[in-house]
């Protein structure tokens, strides 16, 4: 599946669904690639900035792999205030709140 996410971006470099699936895909499936999910969900994050499940993942690996709360805080707002009724968005944004307050005690 690697090969395949790859081969389609270099194939449709401007199909805005390929980055943020392939950026899902190494998060999701691949956790061992949480820095390139990462570099493809900041990409999708710059072509679709109003996709609140995009920009929640990407809050999400920048706590992660980071530990920046106020970025990482930046995108889930953004991504609450884009979806603010997908259930995705809120889960992503109430884990990110609970792990937050937690490394905060």
């Amino acid at each position: 599946m690697d090969e395949y996410h790859q081969n389609m971006i270099r194939t449709y470099p401007g199909e805005a669904l390929l980055l943020p699936n392939y950026a899902k895909f190494l998060k999701e499936v691949r956790g061992d690639l949480l820095k390139k999910a990462e570099e493809y969900c900041r990409k999708a994050a710059f072509v679709r900035p109003d996709d609140g499940e995009v920009l929640s993942t990407y809050g999400d690996l920048i706590w992660v792999n980071h530990g920046d709360e106020a970025l990482a805080q930046t995108y889930f707002d953004r991504a609450v205030k884009a979806s603010p009724n997908n259930c995705h968005v809120l889960a992503s944004y109430a884990r990110y709140l609970w792990t937050a307050e937690k490394d905060d005690d």
